[in-house]
């Protein structure tokens, strides 16, 4: 069972939109827009959210969500202590992680590189599938990334890998001596593939 803390921006009452804080990642660095929880069949949390009948949208990017209130909806308090409970019992059902290890600053650098290449080089192309490649650690010369959206999952996955991810990465970063994919392929809901 995992923890989380929510911290609600500043809002006025008659905005119709306000962004949320987590303590968790809920989704990339390049933000993710939904209206639909068809649309939102990759990010579990951000369906369970538009079944909300007073969200009309939602925008997920690292730990923030900016929650937009449909016309019909109520006050922001209550608004907000609906998505507090739904967010809540979401991280709930997750299995506890590991304490995440202390990265040197040769690691932190080598990492803020590797997803730099990703957002400019990589993702652009796979969220055209509705997927998104993340760094998620760097242990030395090791690369650890996840795949989520269309590529959780994905039957092209190991060749996305292999003939996408490490040759860019290998090409850009030679400091770079293995790269390995930390993705759960059987949790992903909607594969492209």
């Amino acid at each position: 069972m995992a923890d989380v803390a929510i911290q609600a921006g500043n809002h006025d009452e008659d905005s119709d939109a306000i962004d949320i804080v987590l303590d968790q990642v809920v989704g990339g660095a390049a933000p993710v827009y939904f209206d639909d929880p068809t649309e939102a069949a990759p990010y579990p949390l951000a369906q369970k959210l538009l079944g909300l009948e007073s969200l009309s949208a939602l925008l997920l990017q690292d730990k923030k969500i900016t929650l937009c209130r449909s016309n019909t909806a109520g006050e922001w308090p209550a608004i907000l202590a609906a998505v507090t409970d739904i967010v809540t019992a979401h991280f709930s059902e997750l299995p506890d992680a590991a304490p995440p290890r202390e990265r040197s600053n040769e690691e932190n650098q080598l990492m803020a590189k590797v997803q730099n290449v990703l957002n400019t080089e990589l993702n652009p192309m796979v969220a055209s599938h509705g997927g998104f490649i993340e760094v998620t650690d760097v242990n030395e010369s090791r690369v650890f990334i996840n795949m989520t959206g269309g590529c959780q999952g994905c039957g092209q996955a190991a060749a996305t890998l292999k003939q996408g991810v490490e040759r860019v990465l290998l090409e850009r970063l030679p400091e770079i001596t293995e790269i390995l994919d930390a993705t759960d392929h059987t949790a992903g809901v909607n594969p492209y593939y």
